[in-house]
């Protein structure tokens, strides 16, 4: 359906905190006194069955549900809203204001979760066909500090769902592909470590966000020291995990360019095929599909060029001891990948470090070990000179998504 002649339907989209409940607050006092019939709502809810839908999505663990899941939730959710609320006040020619609509499913779903646009669209087009809102208000306001999420090694941002879902109503959250990963930029032929630095520090300026709680895992936490390195200024607080300092010795060099050359060659099926023991042995065989689906969907020279750029790192080692924000250092129990004796002296040599050791997880132990990697990672935050938004809630008291 379209909008009555006199109706409007009007969202406002924006990051937690943004003011969006202020600004649909002083609209509709404005509108009506223009003697505007008005109805504020909000997504996910707005009528009682979407309310319903909304206590399924922001009660209990945030990382209960997996992308798809949520969406078709919060899809579901918003039909109903719009068959309850939105579209009779428009027929009645009444104005109506919603906070957050289908762009925050797009952020969240999509680029939280990692579903592609096209599955989105579907969904879209199904649950609300060609309707659209008259007019988006998007609230972008600078942000003073955040978290910053780097991924691993041969995988994209998705691999951050868990963090992105639980931590999104604490502070701002940014989590970007490093170049090359996930649909991102061409990496050229080798992506150093201090190049993604680099790209990293881009993003917080695209972002506009002043200082980070930078987290890095495996090749993140390559990139992270990177990062710590050339841009002290913008770190707020840092969390290694499943990483080590130390370059590559000769034979580990070796290693890496072999697999870049078979990489050129062969595509990357056969690394999809058989990973490297990203997962402990003991992980649920749906959890390594998952990874092996997002290992398949990267380009097998974004991933060549990552794996020359880790080899031709530089020892970090020296670098320890100048850092002088908080920092956790996170291993876990069953990596063999980088295994804990390499990731604990990082806490022994980086002053006033704190360590962290997730039991029975393997070397991705933000996937495998999320409810613990979560509840030790909101417990540093807390350490770090950041303002957290209460109680894990938005100002607004905004739900998931």
């Amino acid at each position: 359906m379209s909008s009555a002649a006199t109706g409007r339907f009007i969202t406002l989209e924006g990051g937690e905190g943004a003011g969006k409940s202020t600004q649909i607050a002083r609209l509709s006092d404005w509108l009506r006194q223009q003697d505007r019939t008005v109805v504020t709502t909000r997504e996910p809810g707005g009528s009682p069955g979407a309310e319903m839908i909304r206590k399924l999505l922001v009660e209990g663990p945030a990382e209960r549900w997996d992308g798809t899941t949520e969406a078709l939730l919060h899809f579901a959710a918003r039909r109903d809203h719009l068959r309850s609320t939105v579209w009779p006040a428009l027929r009645r020619g009444d104005w109506v204001i919603c906070d957050r609509f289908a762009d925050s499913t797009v952020a969240y779903q999509g680029h939280g979760h990692g579903l592609d646009r096209g599955t989105l669209e579907r969904l879209y087009q199904v649950a609300v066909g060609d309707f659209r809102p008259d007019l988006t208000l998007i609230l972008d306001l600078p942000i003073d500090a955040g978290l910053v999420l780097i991924h691993a090694f041969p995988v994209d941002s998705s691999q951050w769902g868990p963090q992105v879902m639980a931590f999104r109503h604490d502070l701002p959250v940014l989590a970007p592909d490093m170049p090359g990963f996930g649909g991102t930029m061409d990496a050229g032929e080798v992506m150093t470590m201090e190049a993604a630095a680099d790209y990293v520090a881009y993003q917080m300026n695209y972002a506009e966000m002043g200082k980070a709680v930078v987290v890095g895992l495996s090749m993140g936490g390559y990139i992270a020291l990177a990062f710590a390195k050339k841009y002290p200024h913008l770190l707020a607080g840092l969390v290694l995990a499943n990483t080590r300092s130390g370059a590559d010795d000769d034979a580990g060099k070796d290693r890496r360019k072999a697999l870049a050359d078979r990489l050129k060659a062969e595509g990357n099926g056969f690394l999809a095929d058989a990973p490297p023991p990203l997962l402990s042995s003991h992980a649920p065989e749906v959890m390594w599909e998952r990874v092996k689906r997002v290992i398949r969907s990267q380009p097998a020279e974004a991933i060549a060029a990552a794996s020359l750029g880790m080899g031709a790192r530089p020892d970090m080692t020296p670098e320890l001891a100048n850092i002088k924000v908080p920092t956790l250092v996170i291993t876990s129990s069953d990596d063999t990948l980088i295994p804990p004796d390499a990731t604990k002296p990082l806490a022994e040599q980086i002053p006033g470090a704190q360590l962290a050791v997730i039991e029975g997880a393997g070397h991705l132990s933000n996937i495998e070990g999320a409810e613990e990697f979560n509840r030790v990672l909101r417990e540093f935050l807390v350490t770090c000179d950041i303002d957290l938004w209460s109680g894990g809630t938005s100002p607004s008291g905004e739900g998931r998504g």
